[in-house]
């Protein structure tokens, strides 16, 4: 038998049927490879747009859990706020079109339509599913409500719209007998809405439709109750389709080439069919695994989670919360921010062990499933590892960005992975509860810290009203002199029962529950009160709320007077957070201040992303060098480096710096030795009671002029 008909024949049929199987594979393949890539757009596209019914609801619950909108529209009713503060805002702010206030039978109390009040009854304007949506809100258990809301077809057209009862801020209760009545906000299902869904969806040409056409992708678009409006449509992207029309022109070639030369084309056949493996595996890698950092998503980790339980394994899961993220986000840009995630992702790699399984869920939250064996996990040791990797600064375009973790830790022994997420959830709440960077592990007895917290905010409460919340102060002098330069003024709460309590726990208190106003007041008339023959400078912190606050001025101004304190002796302490929320209203507020004599500082500089910009443009009376940096310079070269260059900094722009958390010669040294003009901090003084400065001024203590 020749060589070509032993060799070539077989070799060609077998090729023949290899190419044949080949490209009846790829074609199966590819088309499935559509089908999926189809339902994941369906769904994507699905949950933008329950994204943009979520958005409504978000926004209208902030806005209906106010006191002010219960003053205004429950307790009392005041036409011209809502004007203001309701129609006109919503509709210029959030493009709402419709803006109403209803009573719990649905009668129309307050319209706004296009920003400007009008007679329309909601519900002629809304249709027949926001009617539907207001019973069910109406039906809800009084404390437990929540925002109702979805599609439906008013009598302009289809629109969005949302529904929520208006109550007090959390922690505080409309008076027994209240009416019960609901703020609803609509939009117009626009355009707009559709550009807004393909911008969340990342799915161009999308459009909305009556009827879909079936070579089309389509999500139907329901009202409240169901009814399908209309669709939205595009052209499905077909990754296998493209990569079956690219292969096979080179398939045909392949098998041209290998009827002659056999060897070469086996060999190509088989990298082909590695490339197909590849591209499979990368296609299945992408759909469980977050396109920005690379880690597995939200699917990929509850599948780890069945695993684990599966096969009974020793298991606890953490989720991480980035504390401080959304502020970097909004000051630097979502591009800052998407880098700051991939850099944290790479930091919690490599701070965590092989066997931790690390995923990305999606915002600004991360979750862990740790499997520990038979061995108990160091719940404190996993917590800390994460938080110190976090906490780390960053640095973007020359300027350290720092951001912290809370971390929650729930076990998942016996438990549907759902639980076990859901406990971590709640423990990752509690920790941030807690302030910047901690950790909590799961208990039950979680919701008695929840009873706890309210029963201190009402303690709190209780104390500020009877004037039990005493004022501390400690000295600020001067580096070179030792002088006595000033005094802060530091609240101070002794509980009847439960003894001191640390600043550190009811100043957040306050400023969750509202009580910081009065507190600050209080405090800024007891210190004024205490301080007033003192013959130096008293610095007092202001709240964002007492910051923020129309009648801050006026107030300030009417304690002075009441006490006999000249405002020229008097300095607040800011932080850098007031500057980067609304800058050009800041200003104004510090230029108001400084304008009636009182002296503006800003605290805890070098800690947030205040720029040198914002030092020239507040013109700020001195410039508080946050005791992070104060703390290693005895130790470390490159923090003396960093002191000396605020100080440099402070130096060029004619603005005294004061070094805070002075607790030895050594840094008063080298801090003085720097060019820091004031300084404070337990090397020259804890914080003392009004008495004891008292009896500092009649020994005779040195003094200097205020600063």
């Amino acid at each position: 038998m020749s060589f070509y008909k032993r060799f070539l024949v077989p070799i060609t049929l077998i090729l023949l049927s290899a190419s044949t199987a080949l490209i009846a594979g790829l074609y199966a393949m590819t088309h499935q490879q559509d089908a999926r890539e189809r339902h994941r757009e369906e769904r994507v596209v699905a949950l933008a747009l329950a994204g943009q019914i979520d958005g409504l609801q978000k926004v209208l619950r902030e806005y209906a859990r106010w006191d002010d909108a219960a003053a205004h529209a429950v307790t009392g009713f005041d036409a011209g706020w809502l004007d203001e503060q309701f129609g006109l805002y919503l509709h210029e702010a959030n493009g709402y079109e419709a803006n109403f206030i209803v009573d719990e039978q649905g009668r129309t109390i307050y319209a706004a339509v296009h920003g400007r009040r009008t007679g329309d009854a909601a519900d002629r304007h809304l249709g027949r599913d926001y009617r539907q949506a207001l019973s069910t809100a109406a039906a809800q258990t009084a404390g437990k409500e929540i925002s109702v809301g979805g599609l439906s077809v008013g009598a302009h057209g289809p629109l969005l719209f949302a529904v929520h009862r208006i109550l007090r801020s959390p922690g505080s209760a409309l008076p027994r007998g209240a009416p019960r009545r609901y703020m609803v906000v609509a939009k117009e299902v626009d355009e707009q809405l559709a550009l807004n869904t393909k911008q969340a969806a990342q799915i161009a040409a999308l459009r909305l439709i009556r009827r879909p056409d079936p070579a089309e992708a389509a999500v139907p678009v329901r009202t409240y109750a169901g009814s399908t409006i209309g669709y939205y449509a595009w052209a499905p992207t077909t990754p296998g389709t493209e990569l079956r029309h690219g292969s096979m022109p080179i398939l045909a070639g392949f098998v041209l080439v290998l009827l002659g030369l056999g060897t070469i084309v086996l060999r190509n056949a088989s990298t082909d069919l590695r490339e197909l493996q590849a591209s499979e595996a990368k296609a299945q890698h992408l759909a469980r695994h977050d396109a920005l950092t690379g880690l597995p998503n939200r699917r990929a980790f509850n599948e780890r989670l069945v695993k684990l339980a599966g096969r009974d394994a020793v298991y606890s899961v953490l989720v991480i919360d980035l504390d401080g993220f959304k502020e970097v986000n909004d000051s630097f840009g979502h591009a800052t921010g998407d880098l700051l995630l991939r850099r944290t992702s790479e930091r919690l790699r490599r701070a965590l062990p092989p066997h931790a399984y690390l995923a990305r869920p999606g915002g600004d939250e991360f979750f862990v499933a740790w499997e520990h064996g038979g061995e108990a996990m160091d719940h404190q040791a996993a917590a800390t590892a994460i938080i110190e990797a976090v906490r780390e600064p960053h640095e973007f375009q020359a300027e350290p960005i720092l951001v912290g973790a809370s971390v929650g830790i729930a076990g998942g022994a016996g438990l549907e992975y759902a639980d076990v997420v859901r406990r971590a959830d709640v423990a990752m709440y509690a920790a941030k509860s807690r302030g910047r960077d901690n950790w909590c592990l799961y208990s039950p007895t979680l919701n008695d810290g929840r009873r706890e917290r309210r029963e201190l905010e009402s303690d709190l409460r209780r104390a500020i009203a009877a004037g039990e919340i005493s004022v501390a102060f400690q000295p600020i002098v001067r580096s070179r002199s030792g002088q006595i330069s000033g005094v802060e003024a530091l609240a101070r709460w002794s509980h009847p029962t439960r003894g001191a309590i640390s600043p550190d726990l009811f100043i957040p208190i306050a400023e969750d529950s509202g009580a910081i106003v009065e507190l600050g007041r209080f405090v800024l008339r007891e210190a004024c009160l205490r301080a007033r023959d003192w013959p130096f400078l008293l610095s007092v912190n202001l709240s964002p709320a007492q910051f923020w606050d129309r009648m801050l001025v006026h107030d300030v101004l009417r304690t002075l007077d009441e006490c006999g304190f000249p405002p020229e002796r008097l300095e607040f302490e800011i932080t850098e957070t007031y500057l980067l929320r609304r800058p050009d209203a800041a200003e104004e507020v510090i230029r108001d201040l400084r304008r009636h004599g009182i002296k503006v500082a800003l605290d805890d500089f070098g800690t947030g992303y205040a720029s040198v910009g914002y030092l020239r443009r507040f013109e700020f009376d001195k410039v508080k060098l946050d005791r992070s940096f104060v703390e290693p310079v005895v130790s470390s070269p490159e923090a003396a480096d960093v002191a000396l260059a605020v100080v440099a900094l402070g130096s060029a722009l004619k603005i005294p710096i004061l070094a805070e958390g002075v607790e030895t010669e050594h840094h008063a040294a080298i801090l003085a030795m720097a060019g820091c003009e004031f300084l404070q901090g337990w090397f020259y003084g804890m914080p003392q009671s009004a008495a004891e400065i008292d009896t500092v001024l009649a020994g005779g203590a040195n003094l200097a002029a205020p600063a």
